[in-house]
């Protein structure tokens, strides 16, 4: 099942966060909350089950942008920026390596996370980890 983002009013002061509605392989359905990373499961009589958030110090601030749940669902990727990336196990939670590309879909299979990325400039350098192109290599303006 693909993630669904959607905007509802969070508990916390945050009305702008997103949500992120995924099932397991066994169908149960889980939902993350971006602002907070909480994780609550949604029983199938429509009953919320309230999870637990997350911790860990080098978890980043950001705002959740993509999120794929793990086939056994207890795991999420999450994407907090074009090339941040971080995983949510139980109450646990780790800032993976930085890709260095712009990060544009994520999944998670039963043999564990998928990434793809774009080979685009993020943070004023390249996919190759060098810096803009030098001003020479740009005409000047015509008039």
């Amino acid at each position: 099942m693909r993630s669904s983002s959607w905007q509802a009013t969070p508990a916390s002061d945050n009305q702008n966060a997103s949500q992120f509605l995924e099932a397991d392989a066994k169908g149960r359905v889980f939902l993350l909350h971006g602002d907070t990373l909480e994780v609550d499961q949604i029983l199938p009589s429509g009953r919320i089950v309230a999870g637990r958030t997350p911790h860990g110090k080098e978890a980043s601030d950001a705002a959740v942008m993509d999120a794929a749940l793990s086939p056994d669902g207890s795991s999420w990727l999450v994407s907090t920026g074009p090339d941040e990336l971080m995983l949510l196990s139980g109450e646990d939670r780790r800032q993976l390596p930085t890709p260095h590309w712009w990060v544009s879909a994520l999944a998670y299979t039963t043999d564990g996370p998928v990434v793809a990325v774009l080979p685009a400039w993020v943070g004023g350098a390249d996919t190759t980890g060098q810096a803009e192109w030098g001003q020479a290599s740009v005409s000047p303006p015509v008039r």
